[in-house]
C-alpha cells in the first residue's frame, strides 16, 4: 500500500485506508486504532515530497482522496486548539504535507473538487442522482433521478467518507460579505441565491501578507493588480477562478464567495475567509 521504493502505490488500499480513518474523525473524533500508522504513513509522505521525483502524482492524491483525510485531520486538530481540549491531535505533518502539495500542484490542488465533480458527471458514476439547478441551499444540490424526495429516516442520515465522491459535508447558503473588509462569518447576505458565480481570489498563506494586500485594495488599487502583486494562486489570471459552481469549492470560502454580490476590479465588494489553504479576499464578478 505504502511502497515508494519503485513498485507504485496501492490505490485502492490507500483509499480504504484513507475512508476509515475519516470515519473514525467523524463519528469519534480520533484517528482510530491505527493511529501510529496515521502518523508513520504522513512521515513517508512528506519525506516522499523531498525526493527529486515524487512518487505520490496528483491523481493518487484525488483517487484516494488524501487530500481529503488531510483536510479532516486538519479541521478536528483546529476544533481541539480552540476549545483547548486535552489530548490533541498533533497536526504538524498534516499541515507540512498539505503546504507541499500546494507548492507542488498549486490551481490543481485548489480546484480539485471541481474536478472531482466533473469526472463524475462524465463518469455517470452519479447516473441515479442529478443535480438540481432548482436548488436554494445546500442540501437540495443534488437529488435523486426517479422521486422527488427522501424519506424522512434517509433525509437525517449522514453521508459517510466514501459515499460521495466529493465534499463529504454540506453546507448552506449562508450569509457573508458585507462589502470591503466584510469578514466571510459575519453580515445579512443580501445577495440573492446563485447556482454559480464568477469569482477571484487573493490567497495569501501568511495573515500580515493578506494585511498588506487589503490596504492596497484600500488605496484604491484595482483588484486584479493586487492578486497579480500579491496571490499566491493564480496570480497571473489577475485571481481569476472563472465560473465555479455550488458544491464545488471548499466550503468556508463558498459561504462567503456565494453571499457576495457582484461588482468590479476596480470597485469590489470583498469577503474574506480562512481555509486550509491560506487567508483569501475574495470578489465576485457574475452570479447565475
Amino acid at each position: 500500500m505504502f511502497d515508494f521504493g519503485g513498485k507504485g502505490l496501492n490505490e485502492p488500499k490507500l483509499l480504504d485506508f484513507s475512508d476509515e480513518i475519516r470515519s473514525h474523525l467523524l463519528e469519534d473524533a480520533s484517528l482510530g486504532p491505527r493511529a501510529e500508522m496515521v502518523k508513520r504513513v504522513l512521515r513517508e509522505l512528506v519525506r516522499d515530497e523531498g525526493a527529486a521525483m515524487p512518487a505520490v502524482s496528483f491523481a493518487t492524491i484525488q483517487n484516494a482522496r488524501l487530500d481529503k483525510l488531510l483536510s479532516d485531520i486538519l479541521t478536528l486538530g483546529h476544533q481541539q486548539a480552540s476549545a483547548r481540549l486535552r489530548p490533541r491531535l498533533n497536526i504538524a505533518m498534516a499541515e507540512r504535507l498539505q503546504r507541499s502539495w500546494m507548492a507542488r500542484f498549486r490551481e490543481e490542488f485548489f480546484n480539485i473538487d471541481q474536478t472531482r465533480q466533473e469526472e463524475l458527471s462524465r463518469s455517470r458514476r452519479l447516473k441515479d442522482v442529478v443535480f438540481n439547478h432548482k436548488a436554494t441551499n445546500g442540501w437540495e444540490l443534488w437529488k435523486a433521478a426517479k422521486c422527488k424526495t427522501l424519506s424522512g429516516l434517509e433525509w437525517n442520515q449522514q453521508f459517510k467518507p466514501g459515499l460521495m465522491g466529493k465534499n463529504d459535508k454540506k453546507s448552506g447558503d449562508k450569509g457573508g460579505g458585507k462589502g470591503k473588509g466584510a469578514e466571510g462569518k459575519e453580515g445579512g447576505g443580501k445577495a440573492k441565491g446563485a447556482m454559480s458565480i464568477n469569482v477571484r481570489h487573493i490567497l495569501c498563506e501568511k495573515h500580515s501578507k493578506k494585511e498588506e494586500a487589503l490596504a492596497k485594495l484600500s488605496e484604491g488599487v484595482k483588484f486584479d493588480e493586487v492578486a497579480r502583486t500579491y496571490s499566491e494562486d493564480k496570480a497571473r489570471q489577475g485571481g481569476s477562478l472563472g465560473w465555479k459552481t455550488k458544491g464545488s469549492l471548499d466550503p468556508t470560502f463558498e459561504e462567503v464567495a456565494f453571499s457576495l454580490e457582484p461588482s468590479t476590479t476596480s470597485s469590489p465588494k470583498i469577503g474574506e475567509a480562512k481555509t486550509s489553504f491560506g487567508y483569501h479576499i475574495i470578489m465576485v464578478e457574475g452570479r447565475k
